[in-house]
């Protein structure tokens, strides 16, 4: 990312990308390395303590890109407010995953979604409460006020 937003100036995104405070959660690279404009290392063990300080801040919202490690690390401890996805019309048999099988549901509500030309949907979710308890998926999508078969 890194090396593409600053080649990209004069794009309305990318100008903001580039403007946006930034801070690269790494256990690898120093602010040495970094030479994104406006970007700042967080190491990993103060990671979660650093999001926290950040929310606090005034400002506006914070964004996680290209990190699933890290988004679950914030889903677990309840600093997830909404959810942002990008569904894209393709399935790739694999990859990373920012959902775990801890066997803790996670309940959000739908409030926003696009769609691309391409097929892509943009879905937005906010969190809406505690963890949920799991079990099969009839139970977890039922509709306690439709009839029931008998």
């Amino acid at each position: 990312m890194a090396e593409a937003w600053p080649e990209r100036a004069g794009d309305p995104f990318a100008d903001q990308m580039n403007a946006n405070e930034k801070y690269v959660v790494t256990d690898t690279l120093t602010d040495d390395d970094i030479s994104w404009p406006n970007s700042h290392v967080v190491p990993i063990a103060e990671s979660m303590d650093a999001v926290r300080a950040l929310r606090e801040r005034p400002g506006g919202d914070l964004g996680a890109f290209g990190s699933p490690t890290l988004v679950r690390s914030l889903l677990a401890i309840g600093l997830v407010d909404e959810l942002n996805l990008m569904i894209e019309p393709v399935v790739l048999g694999g990859g990373k995953r920012i959902f775990t099988d801890d066997s803790v549901g996670r309940s959000f509500d739908l409030v926003d979604v696009q769609v691309a030309a391409t097929g892509v949907l943009r879905c937005s979710y906010h969190c809406i409460g505690a963890n949920l308890r799991t079990g099969h998926s009839d139970e977890l999508y039922r509709d306690d006020a439709s009839p029931t078969d008998s």
